[in-house]
């Protein structure tokens, strides 16, 4: 099971992913400009991918601030029991 927290840091940014077991996440991008966040809902696709969907923004301030996190749909791959990958960042599980 993928349940926990995953991370990165790498040379000018840091990632981390916390997957739980009630189906929600929390997303964090860090980097020299910005700092951005998502929390929402994460489902299976197949066997070692799941879907990121991001909650919708109500607020209209933080859409428009440089750091909003505009892709709220991401692709993850499962590559081991203590990996996963998001776009071209292998995240690896905080023990």
């Amino acid at each position: 099971m993928m349940i926990g927290k995953y991370y990165i840091k790498g040379k000018d940014f840091n990632e981390s992913l916390i997957i739980q077991k009630n189906h929600t996440f929390t997303l964090v991008e860090q980097g020299f400009e910005y700092d951005s966040q998502c929390q929402g809902k994460w489902k299976y696709i197949s066997k070692d991918t799941i879907v990121l969907q991001c909650d919708s923004e109500k607020d209209v301030e933080k859409m428009l601030q440089s750091d909003y996190m505009s892709d709220r749909l991401r692709k993850a791959t499962i590559l081991n029991r203590n990996q996963i990958k998001i776009k071209n960042v292998v995240l690896t599980k905080v023990k």
